[in-house]
């Protein structure tokens, strides 16, 4: 429903014993997933409150910029189709708790090129080594083509692609494995 951070506490009036019996109220903050869950179940909060209650603190937050992109409409839409399945009996133990993602692209593609650094390319008949040639010469041709494809699309390189040359590499279809960053849309 959103991405990246987790926020910060809110408060949210639920219908029934509160934790605090003289306010009615609740920091649905200090919940756990779990506890949440167990308060969609037995209908004392609906998701769609627990939602417009995260985007309310994100949005009395934005200044923090804790949050790449929020969009309200789509996590409320989101949350209506959650709490209509709840009402059917359907769904699962998170059907209707609202999430946060975190930004992980620069993490995850950071271990991934220190993977990559350590493919051995060479003879795959060879002991130790991980990554053998394409099948031939118009294989390459392909995955370079593609390459530039997906960059004219917008797409960017991250890692590798390149066509190794020099002694078993003169045959022309040994590649350093690719790690590309494509557009999603």
């Amino acid at each position: 429903m959103f991405a990246r951070a987790p926020v910060l506490g809110s408060i949210l009036r639920i219908r029934g014993p509160a934790e605090n019996p003289a306010s009615g109220l609740f920091s649905m903050f200090d919940q756990t997933v779990a506890a949440l869950s167990a308060l969609l179940k037995a209908k004392k909060v609906s998701s769609v409150e627990l939602t417009q209650g995260y985007l309310d603190r994100i949005n009395k937050y934005k200044d923090l910029n804790a949050f790449i992109s929020v969009d309200p409409e789509r996590s409320l839409a989101q949350a209506r189709a959650a709490d209509q399945r709840l009402a059917q009996g359907q769904g699962g133990p998170l059907t209707g708790v609202p999430i946060a993602q975190k930004d992980i692209f620069d993490d995850l593609t950071g271990a991934l090129i220190r993977s990559y650094d350590q493919v051995r390319i060479g003879d795959p008949l060879k002991e130790g080594t991980l990554m053998g040639p394409l099948i031939d010469t118009r294989a390459v041709l392909n995955m370079q083509k593609a390459l530039e494809a997906m960059k004219g699309q917008g797409g960017r390189v991250v890692y590798g692609g390149d066509v190794l040359s020099g002694g078993l590499y003169d045959t022309g279809t040994y590649v350093v494995p690719c790690i590309c960053e494509a557009r999603n849309d």
